[in-house]
């Protein structure tokens, strides 16, 4: 079995670097309708879009990219349980939505959204050693797109380069298109390239 889990390119990042990511969090303390605790996958019986139609709605986690994996090594991870929004039976209306909302703020009255139990994995820590990593894909206008391994390396963080600003200070290009990005600025404005800050000194 393979297990798919929804992730930023952060996290993609670390693993890619073979840092072990690590995370203790109990989810259903936050309030979070699931038994999980730490890292939540789910398995592969159903494509990433049809999880998306659930998964995206009211979690507030970033879903840059979907990562497929196989695990090799370590404990199994833990099967637990958790309660989404059934889209099968949400048939609602934008406009009734928005009125539900709008009502639900006014008066306290929350609507009866429909819900189902979804099968998930979960554990505190993964690394290359543990789960290797299968394919990366992300959504496109035309469905899922499955990135190469050169499409995967533009996804992630670069160091800027350091040049000498024409005012006699430094200033910092963007290694993939060349052109000048603002110090601490996450992606450069020109190409969408996320920038890695964290060898540059405070100001």
């Amino acid at each position: 079995m393979r297990y798919v889990r929804f992730m930023s390119i952060e996290e993609l990042g670390k693993y890619l670097r073979g840092e072990k990511l690590e995370n203790h969090t109990v989810w259903k303390d936050r309030g979070d309708k699931t038994d999980s605790v730490g890292f939540c996958f789910f398995d592969d019986s159903e494509p990433p879009q049809k999880r998306l139609e659930y998964y995206s709605r009211g979690i507030t986690c970033s879903t840059d990219v979907w990562a497929v994996f196989e695990q090799i090594s370590g404990e199994p991870l833990r099967q637990c349980t958790g309660i989404y929004l059934d889209p099968e039976k949400d048939n609602a209306s934008i406009e009734q939505k928005m009125l539900e909302a709008f009502t639900a703020v006014l008066c306290g009255k929350f609507p009866d959204i429909p819900t189902m139990e979804v099968t998930e994995y979960s554990t505190t820590e993964y690394s290359q050693e543990t789960l290797r990593l299968v394919a990366v894909g992300r959504e496109s206008y035309h469905g899922i797109h499955w990135l190469s391994q050169a499409e995967m390396e533009e996804l992630l963080p670069k160091k800027p380069q350091a040049v000498l600003s024409v005012f006699g200070g430094t200033a910092y290009e963007c290694r993939n298109c060349g052109d000048e990005v603002r110090k601490y600025l996450p992606y450069c404005p020109w190409c969408g390239q996320m920038q890695d800050w964290s060898d540059v000194d405070e100001p």
